[in-house]
């Protein structure tokens, strides 16, 4: 069920871009603090790449590199979603740990 509250979550994102640039971070941010952060951006990305949202609530639109008419995530959106979970990760005291775990990574 974790797995399709993310999906939802992506699929709301990608379908109402205002959403994501008014509290995406804060969406984001918040779940990783009440969840495992790696868990939500191990699952986020795999989400993302698969580009195959398969939440029951979603909703095609083929605007502004939203959600494809085959109910994939378009390019544009991914990018953006990438973008902001970078922004996220480098920037939130909330996700220092994960931080830490990906700096010994290299």
């Amino acid at each position: 069920q974790f797995q399709m509250v993310l999906n939802a979550i992506l699929s709301l994102f990608a379908t109402d871009r205002e959403l994501l640039e008014a509290r995406g971070s804060l969406i984001v941010r918040k779940l990783c603090v009440l969840l495992n952060a790696e868990s939500v951006y191990m699952r986020m990305a795999d989400a993302l790449s698969r580009g195959d949202p398969t939440a029951s609530s979603f909703a095609k639109d083929t605007e502004m590199g939203g959600a494809g008419e085959r109910g994939r995530f378009g390019l544009e959106f991914v990018s953006t979603m990438v973008q902001t979970l970078n922004l996220i990760l480098l920037t939130a005291a909330e996700l220092h740990g994960l931080r830490s775990i990906l700096a010994l990574s290299f």
